[in-house]
């Protein structure tokens, strides 16, 4: 980065958004809801008998959703156990599950019981809510789609997610706020990032979305470390008011539909506003 100035140096988003939800999943009563989930899912996949009788009422769909990092395999799982939270109670209720030896095991009837737990429910719901909004994001960090253009979108729009499902009370969604803003700003959060967004039309345009100081600075901090020449640097001043108010091509019905129907790469999108190869 000393010898080239246009480059950037920026950690892997998934394991940014990872740590995330590491962090979410540390939160006492959270992690109390993972164990019990992990509690449930052990146990009826421990046995052929048990992954039978489950898979009968869940139609065929598995509680266990593995994927590559382990809290992101905890909360999907976890998710689909609230999934099937009305067809777990009917397989632990039903006439060929209370008829079966495995019903009079006491390790069962504690699976039945934390199954038929109030609060439990409460909180696997609650954990469900807070994780979502992350668990979409890695799907599109993880997808063929360029990224870079949604993470700093997808963040704020996470946060805006909790602090609605927690009707605006700021003692309860400050905290998870709090462990939001600490990775994002600490190992994620670039100029790169404030700019992509920026050029992200369907990130710009949408009204949803509050272009603040620190995405405007942002675009401009990463336009000074690209634009190298005079030139560059004029062409980008001449062409950025044209961008902003959508004005031209850049307001025509088809470049409206676009915004929403086509997923920018950050060069195609900085080429399309700007006429600028990097």
């Amino acid at each position: 980065m000393v010898k080239y100035n246009s480059l950037f140096w920026s950690p892997c988003a998934s394991c940014c958004i990872d740590k995330i939800l590491e962090d979410i999943g540390n939160i006492d009563w959270v992690n109390t809801v993972l164990e019990e989930a992990k509690t449930i899912t052990r146990y009826l996949y421990g046995q052929s008998w048990t992954l039978n009788m489950m898979r009968k009422f869940t139609g065929g769909k598995e509680l266990i959703r593995p994927r590559i990092s382990r809290y992101v395999t905890y909360f999907l799982s976890l998710r689909s156990i609230v999934i099937q939270e009305d067809n777990l109670k009917h397989m632990f209720s039903h006439t060929d599950w209370l008829s079966s030896m495995y019903s009079k095991h006491p390790e069962a009837q504690a699976i039945k019981s934390l199954i038929y737990l109030d609060r439990f429910w409460k909180y696997a719901h609650e954990a469900v809510s807070l994780a979502e909004p992350f668990v979409k994001i890695l799907r599109i960090v993880d997808g063929d789609m360029p990224a870079m253009g949604y993470m700093y979108e997808g963040i704020e729009r996470a946060k805006v997610s909790i602090k609605v499902y927690y009707k605006g009370v700021e003692e309860k969604y400050m905290s998870i706020w709090s462990i939001i803003d600490r990775r994002w700003n600490v190992h994620l959060n670039s100029s790169l990032h404030a700019a992509a967004a920026f050029l992200n039309p369907s990130t710009f345009y949408n009204p949803n979305f509050k272009i603040d100081l620190t995405v405007r600075n942002g675009f401009q901090e990463a336009m000074l470390k690209m634009a190298i020449t005079d030139n560059d640097k004029m062409e980008i001043t001449k062409e950025c008011p044209v961008y902003i108010g959508a004005q031209g091509a850049l307001g025509t019905q088809f470049a409206i539909m676009g915004r929403t129907i086509n997923a920018p790469g950050m060069n195609r999108a900085i080429k399309a506003a700007f006429h600028y190869t990097l």
